[in-house]
């Protein structure tokens, strides 16, 4: 666990850095999540959260709110949380994505503008930050 953590804290410093993740890194961390979950989870654990999270991933990417590196990631994540890691690491991903979009909103309010710009933000810190809240409660014994 701690080490696919390593590995999105290197991901998430290219994120801030350049807004690019290269593929040998993002497809890289999907044998590593493949592994810890067949340790952690079993096969058909792994499987289930392997699936899980390609599903979510496309589906996030076809609405275009995250970009293909952050498909990869989230399928190397499912992999190694499972099914319940990866719907609560997902859910504090996004309400702390959500929580930065505030002042954005609140900016545009103040202004008046008549549209929103689009903010185009890294977002594997967000996934760093989730995910490592949910490592800290799986080593806490808190979940599977």
């Amino acid at each position: 666990m701690w080490f696919m953590l390593l590995g999105l804290f290197a991901c998430s410093w290219m994120d801030i850095r350049t807004k690019r993740i290269p593929n040998s890194v993002s497809y890289g961390l999907i044998p590593v999540g493949i592994c810890i979950g067949i340790i952690r989870l079993g096969v058909k654990g792994m499987i289930a959260g392997l699936i899980l999270s390609s599903f979510t991933g496309i589906v996030l990417s076809l609405i275009h709110a995250i970009g293909g590196a952050d498909v990869k990631l989230s399928t190397a994540l499912g992999a190694a949380f499972g099914t319940t890691g990866f719907l609560y690491g997902m859910a504090f991903t996004v309400l702390l994505a959500g929580a930065a979009g505030v002042p954005v909103i609140i900016r545009h309010w103040i202004s008046r503008d008549e549209k929103i710009t689009t903010l185009q933000q890294a977002f594997v810190p967000y996934m760093t930050v989730g995910f490592g809240i949910v490592t800290l409660q799986i080593c806490g014994g808190l979940i599977k």
